[in-house]
């Protein structure tokens, strides 16, 4: 299995909260309890210009973390912000 068939399975990225340029493989040191290697992937790289040193081959006990973007999720926003307003408008009676 590879960072790919790993994404792939876990039903692929999640949009707008994904950051595939900053995956990390974790892997315990053969042999050594509590040590671990930790491997950068560049999903985006493997995706847009064929780098497939990207995209490794896993190893059983492997955990592949993806981080969340540091872009702000602006339909989120918009959703919290409005319904901030509606309880706003609740809370003075206007509704």
């Amino acid at each position: 299995m590879t960072v790919a068939d790993a994404i792939s399975q876990a039903r692929g990225e999640i949009v707008g909260r994904s950051r595939l340029s900053r995956i990390l493989v974790i892997r315990q040191k053969a042999g050594q309890t509590g040590q671990y290697t930790y491997i950068n992937v560049d999903y985006v790289r493997f995706i847009r210009k064929g780098d497939i040193a990207q995209n490794i081959e896993l190893q059983a006990g492997d955990l592949v973390w993806v981080p969340e973007t540091n872009t702000p999720d602006f339909q989120q926003i918009a959703a919290i912000t409005n319904v901030g307003f509606i309880l706003d408008r609740v809370g003075a009676g206007l509704f």
